[in-house]
Formats: C-alpha cells, structure tokens, sequence
C-alpha cells in the first residue's frame, strides 16, 4: 500500500549551484578561434547568397 505524502513531508529542491564544474577558456583563445571562424563563415553565407 503505497504511503500518504502529508504536508509536513514536501521538501524544498533548490537549484542553487555551489561549485563551478565549467571550463573557462581564456580571452585570447577564444579571440584566436573567432578570427580562423570568421572568414570562413563569412565564406560559406557568400556561397548561400549565389
């Protein structure tokens, strides 16, 4: 028989993040990848455009 959930038993679930699991990536790394990105996305939306 499965048990009654009384009012006194809800629990309260937070989502509060207490540790940082994420990577970071430095500025000039991700500088470095937006500059070898860009030309060839600017390269590939020419092509859609023909």
């Amino acid at each position: 028989m499965p048990e009654q959930i009384s009012q006194e038993q809800i629990v309260e679930v937070t989502t509060q993040k207490t540790e940082d699991c994420g990577a970071q990536l430095p500025e000039h790394v991700i500088l470095r990848f937006a500059r070898f990105l860009l030309p060839k996305i600017q390269e590939d939306l020419e092509k859609k455009d023909e």
